[in-house]
């Protein structure tokens, strides 16, 4: 597989999408692409394109995520900046797959499904089937309470607070401090700091 350098246009929107991170980390990829390139498949071609080289730079991660919706689980991603990618000045050093080059507008190509979990960071089916920690239940119950109770007084949904999936995270890990609850996908620095100390506190 051969690389090579992004264009001008490329590299604006590289440093665009590491600027949105560095203001609020763990966005959902969806609408990140969305602000930043907009709503079309071509679209989302183009930005997963970009977010690989992120990923293959070592200066972005991509971790799945869930919510409910009216009584269904709604599987997303969250695209999170990796300590390298917080401390980059610009785009320096990342390449793009040619395979993966930015196509232009219309409709995609049909053709044999790309394997997206090495260019994405999304874990591999390998991956996903290793155990994982198991939540604690009485922690999660907390939890789930306070996250109710949180929704409730900011008239939001409850996965607006946390998601499902960042909850049992939580309650499986059990963070101590700052920097083991920013590690947990779905915690972004705008989450650690409204609701970092009364997390921490439930965890101990």
């Amino acid at each position: 597989m051969r690389f090579r350098a992004p264009d001008p246009a490329e590299n604006e929107v590289l440093s665009k999408i590491l600027a949105a991170l560095r203001t609020f980390d763990g966005q959902a990829t969806g609408r990140l692409c969305r602000e930043l390139l907009g709503p079309e498949p071509a679209d989302r071609h183009r930005f997963e394109a970009l977010l690989g080289g992120l990923v293959k730079a070592g200066l972005a991660l991509v971790k799945p995520d869930t919510f409910e919706k009216d009584g269904k689980t709604i599987n997303f991603e969250r695209a999170f900046l990796t300590p390298p990618g917080r401390a980059a000045k610009d785009a320096t050093g990342v390449a793009l797959r040619e395979a993966a080059e930015i196509a232009p507008r219309g409709p995609r190509k049909r053709g044999k499904p790309a394997d997206r979990s090495k260019q994405s960071g999304r874990p591999s089916k390998t991956e996903e089937k290793r155990p994982a920690a198991v939540a604690d239940p009485a922690l999660a119950e907390t939890l789930r309470q306070w996250r109710k109770q949180e929704a409730k007084r900011r008239g939001v949904p409850a996965f607006r607070i946390l998601t499902n999936a960042t909850l049992e995270a939580i309650a499986a890990t059990r963070p101590r401090d700052g920097a083991a609850l920013l590690r947990i996908a779905g915690i972004g620095p705008k989450i650690a700091a409204t609701y970092g100390e009364v997390l921490l506190k439930m965890c101990r």
